[in-house]
C-alpha cells in the first residue's frame, strides 16, 4: 500500500537525470606587475580537463594553456586592467549583512561599491568589511561585455580566498542590441 504522504510527492511514475559537474578555479592577482593566472580544473562524468589563462595586461597578450591537449595558444587582451580594489573614485552603494548575525561567524558584513569606466563602462565591487576581501567583482565595458568574478573562501584548515566563478562574456555588441 502506498502512503498517502508519498503519493502526493514523488508521482507514481517517474524519469528523470542526473549529471555531475565539478568546477575548480583558483586566481593569482597580482596587481603590481598587473598579471592574473586563473587555473580551471572540470570534471564532467568521466572527463576531467584543466585550462590555464595567463593574462598579462601590461603587454596586452593573454595565454590559454589547455593541459588535456597539450596546447597554448596567445590571443590579444583587452588593454583595460580593472584592480581588485575600491577604486579612489567608487560611490558606496550599502552595506548589508550576508548570514546572520544572530551568532558570532554566522554572517559576514559586506559593502558595495560602484563606478564609471572610461569611455562608457560601469563596475560593481562587493569587499567584505573585516579585511576588505573582494567578494564579488563585476564589469562591463561595451567592447569587452561583461566580467564576474566571485570568491568565497575555502573550507576545511585554509581561510585563503579562491575563486568560486568567473565568468567571460565577449557577446557585448549583439547582449546589447537586443
Amino acid at each position: 500500500m502506498i502512503s498517502t504522504f508519498c503519493s502526493t510527492v514523488v508521482p507514481p511514475l517517474l524519469s528523470g537525470g542526473f549529471s555531475y559537474v565539478s568546477i575548480v578555479l583558483r586566481i593569482k592577482y597580482d596587481a603590481f606587475g598587473q598579471r592574473v593566472l586563473v587555473r580551471n580544473l572540470v570534471t564532467a562524468g568521466n572527463h576531467t580537463f584543466s585550462v590555464e589563462h595567463l593574462m598579462l595586461f601590461k603587454q596586452n597578450v593573454y595565454y590559454e594553456m589547455d593541459w588535456s591537449r597539450f596546447s597554448c595558444q596567445k590571443k590579444k587582451l583587452d588593454p583595460s586592467f580593472i584592480p581588485m580594489q575600491v577604486p579612489a573614485d567608487a560611490n558606496h552603494m550599502g552595506q548589508v549583512v550576508i548570514g546572520s548575525l544572530s551568532s558570532w561567524g554566522m554572517g559576514v558584513t559586506v559593502n558595495t561599491w560602484y563606478g564609471a569606466l572610461p569611455p562608457n563602462g560601469m563596475y560593481m565591487h562587493v569587499f567584505t568589511d573585516a579585511g576588505c576581501f573582494p567578494a564579488t567583482l563585476l564589469a562591463f565595458t561595451p567592447e569587452s561585455g561583461w566580467t564576474a568574478v566571485r570568491s568565497v573562501a575555502t573550507s576545511g584548515k585554509s581561510n585563503s580566498c579562491v575563486a568560486y566563478t568567473v565568468y567571460w562574456t565577449s557577446c557585448a555588441m549583439s547582449c546589447a542590441s537586443s
